[in-house]
């Protein structure tokens, strides 16, 4: 039941890869269900997180999600939180022919202009980036050998890291500003892995997780940085930007939930999207990854003295990360 799914991490769905579109009335910025679920709500079985597949365009289907396309949406807002945002807008993938050509969403983001000319009226305010999969972090491809980074990232190492382009971006673009840093995902990319079918895919894979894990750390080290999973305010938002009859999929669902249905309200197909099986693997993800990420804070926070001496000693790429059936009241394992 539990496989890794090594096949492209770019099988863009979208006609959107590598424009910025914002919010201007005429497109939804994430369209419809197969869009939308490809971006930011699919679940793929996870041994770690306890899961199974979840996928809007059907479970086992022709159509299932065979991999999820990698999106991003900035919402840029002023020190005034509850006026409108000052820029929304949705940048993908640019698929260029392998792993390490393609252009990936946060160096769309980074380069937009009209973001860019927006950041001055931001001053004091928060850049929210919601992407489909933390920024990577020399952990992505699948190639058995190629030549580490300068910076001496691990053996397999990828050439790209988002993370350390997102965080000179910070600092040369937000930080001057007094702009804070709020990276928010749905799903984890390679850090939480722990079990390998093989020895083969371990010595593969295991460098890649590694760095994934140096990635979360530099981010949570990061200042007025922030990385944590979706809450409700979160999907309700990400939901607004699709086509209206996803939107009202997603408003059904949530009728159905509140008054003890579960997730389906009415009879018709565009209610049943949003199934409570899918809903409640969604919610167990989302779970999983807030534990996750809590655990690489409190890595972070963990005292220099007593019983956490030897924790906080470890290299930043020595993370250890609990599982579910893990009961530390730290998440963090001894």
């Amino acid at each position: 039941m539990w496989r890794r799914m090594h096949g492209s991490h770019l099988r863009e769905r979208s006609l959107f890869a590598g424009e910025p579109h914002a919010v201007d009335g005429r497109q939804p910025l994430l369209g419809g269900a197969a869009d939308f679920c490809a971006s930011f709500f699919h679940v793929e079985a996870s041994q770690e997180a306890g899961v199974g597949v979840a996928c809007l365009n059907g479970e086992g289907s022709a159509g299932e999600c065979a991999r999820k396309s990698v999106a991003a949406v900035a919402r840029l807002r002023g020190a005034a939180a509850s006026a409108p945002p000052l820029h929304v807008a949705r940048y993908t993938n640019c698929f260029r022919g392998s792993s390490r050509a393609n252009v990936h969403a946060e160096q769309f983001l980074m380069q937009d202009a009209r973001l860019l000319a927006a950041l001055p009226a931001a001053a004091g305010g928060r850049l929210t980036i919601f992407l489909t999969y933390q920024p990577c972090h020399h952990s992505s491809g699948h190639d058995r050998a190629v030549t580490p980074p300068a910076d001496g990232a691990a053996r397999h190492a990828h050439s790209t890291s988002c993370t350390t382009a997102l965080l000179a971006f910070r600092a040369r673009e937000l930080e001057p500003r007094a702009i804070a840093l709020d990276l928010r995902v749905p799903n984890l990319y390679r850090a939480h892995w722990v079990h390998f079918a093989t020895d083969a895919e371990r010595e593969l894979y295991a460098p890649r997780v590694a760095s994934a894990r140096a990635g979360l750390l530099l981010l949570a080290n990061a200042p007025r940085t922030t990385i944590r999973a979706l809450d409700a305010p979160d999907w309700a938002f990400l939901i607004s930007l699709c086509a209206p009859a996803l939107v009202a999929s997603w408003a059904a669902a949530e009728r159905a939930a509140r008054a003890g249905g579960g997730g389906v309200a009415d009879a018709d197909a565009e209610s049943e999207l949003f199934t409570p099986a899918r809903r409640a693997a969604r919610g167990a993800l989302d779970h999983f990854v807030s534990r996750l990420l809590e655990s690489v804070a409190e890595r972070v926070r963990a005292p220099s003295d007593g019983a956490d001496s030897a924790r906080a000693g470890r290299p930043p790429t020595e993370l250890v990360l609990c599982q579910p059936s893990c009961n530390s009241p730290r998440r963090t394992c001894p």
